[in-house]
């Protein structure tokens, strides 16, 4: 059954039907209404699978569906048909892109729900076939979306596997896969992987606001079960701001444990799986290195780790654990996070706007942010490598086409290098001797008697120190010569 459904997915392929517009939007709306009629079902599935709370399931639901809506509205028909015959118009069409072919997709266990269905709309809305591979497990997620997705999409363009066919060539050629169980950071080929294995870093500098800047960061790392890739594994904090950082991150963490209590989601409530396990490999280590645990519980905590050799710094967390580590200075926090080599998968900054510049510029990160840790950013998988990071939606259509622009217009370098071939050698000669001796416009460099940063620095400290001298000797003259005459 599996080679019948891969054999009618090839030739569609060949065929393009996927890429009409109006099929576009048919398939589109099957995959919403295909969400919206079994919510209830794919809550009680993912409740049973994961143990999430419900704010966690009503995040991952929303983000789902407004990423399938989003590609619904945004598709313009008249625009495409306006598109494909610019060409028979006498119109360039620089921008066109066309689909790859088909887009395969092994959805990460974070946000399965998100992890499968947003880039399918993607690849839908591109004009790609879709395969997703679910493979025969004890997920009642998976069961669940192999029975509806089968029922609702075109068999001919979307179809749920079991495994990978053994066809390199057509994956070779065809086909983008997204494989969310891999560690690989940069993309092969055609294929398109996550890059779940790169840290994420936060740093708090003495100009945060603390107490935001603490809620900001507990946030994203004791929600989604910490589990996001997203989730910053380590926040660094400067010394002078350690102390009501920790104080105000208990603060946030204790709530945060409280609320993640859902007794009134389903009588399943009682069968969720514990999230944090008190004797997981990373509970072993923070005891091994004599961290402190600053708060505990069955769904979280936050450590404070005081060892600059510790292992627990260089780790990808996949609990929701909070690991505070203090740093001296700016420069400290940056030779710190920079130390692995790596290019961390986001940065956090919480400082005023002139230092999160200064360390959005030297802390090497695939995307920065300042202030802020967006929720929105938790769900799905990490954003494939190779590519601008999109907060929402993760995946894009450009991931799934290719540009492919058509050009109707004769640009005048064609014009003149023709007359260069259709004349003798002297008059092509002479034009490009005259090419080459054209001067560039003038840079209007300051000149060498400029002063520079530190120079102006000097003059203006030597400015202030005279006027300090001069305001002291009119002080003396006018109040001093008085007395000295009575005398």
């Amino acid at each position: 059954m599996a080679d019948s459904n891969f054999e009618r997915i090839r030739s569609a392929v060949i065929d393009g039907r996927a890429q009409a517009p109006r099929y576009i939007q048919r398939q589109l709306l099957r995959l919403h209404d295909a969400l919206r009629e079994n919510q209830a079902a794919i809550r009680q599935a993912l409740l049973q699978d994961c143990g999430c709370s419900g704010s966690d399931i009503d995040s991952e639901l929303y983000l789902t569906s407004r990423a399938i809506r989003q590609e619904y509205e945004a598709l313009d028909v008249s625009g495409f048909l306006e598109e494909e015959y610019s060409l028979a118009r006498r119109k360039d069409n620089l921008s066109r892109r066309v689909a790859t072919g088909a887009v395969y997709i092994i959805p990460c266990q974070h946000s399965r729900l998100y992890s499968t269905l947003q880039p399918a709309a993607a690849a839908i809305a591109a004009g790609n076939c879709v395969i997703v591979e679910l493979s025969l497990t004890v997920s009642r997620l998976n069961s669940l979306l192999r029975k509806v997705l089968q029922g609702v999409m075109d068999k001919d363009t979307f179809v749920v596997l079991e495994s990978r066919p053994d066809d390199p060539e057509f994956f070779a050629q065809n086909c983008v896969i997204i494989d969310g169980t891999l560690n690989a950071t940069e993309p092969n080929s055609l294929q398109t992987v996550s890059a779940s294995a790169t840290r994420a870093i936060a740093v708090v500098d003495r100009t945060a606001n603390v107490a935001e800047a603490a809620k900001e960061v507990v946030r994203a790392r004791l929600n989604f079960q910490g589990k996001s890739p997203y989730s910053p594994d380590l926040v660094l904090v400067n010394e002078f701001v350690l102390k009501d950082f920790c104080t105000a991150a208990v603060q946030y963490a204790t709530r945060a444990l409280v609320g993640n209590v859902d007794p009134d989601l389903s009588s399943e409530s009682s069968r969720k799986p514990k999230v944090q396990q008190p004797n997981s490999q990373l509970q072993k280590e923070i005891q091994q290195y004599g961290a402190t645990t600053l708060v505990s519980g069955s769904r979280g905590s936050v450590v404070l780790v005081q060892d600059r050799n510790c292992l627990l710094l260089t780790k990808k967390i996949s609990e929701p654990a909070l690991l505070i580590h203090a740093i001296r200075s700016l420069d400290d926090a940056i030779d710190l996070a920079n130390s692995r080599g790596e290019i961390h998968l986001a940065a956090y900054f919480f400082a005023d706007l002139p230092t999160t510049k200064y360390l959005s510029q030297f802390v090497k990160s695939r995307i920065s942010f300042a202030n802020h840790a967006p929720t929105d950013l938790l769900v799905g998988p990490a954003a494939p490598a190779g590519f601008a990071t999109s907060v929402q939606p993760r995946y894009t259509q450009d991931m799934f086409s290719r540009p492919s622009p058509e050009q109707v217009s004769v640009s005048p370098q064609h014009h003149l290098l023709v007359n260069f071939l259709d004349s003798n050698n002297r008059e092509s000669q002479s034009q490009t001797e005259h090419e080459l001796s054209q001067p560039f416009t003038p840079m209007n460099e300051p000149s060498s008697n400029a002063m520079g940063f530190f120079e102006q620095g000097f003059v203006t400290g030597g400015v202030l120190g005279l006027a300090s001298i001069l305001t002291a000797v009119t002080l003396v003259v006018r109040y001093g010569a008085p007395v000295i005459r009575r005398k």
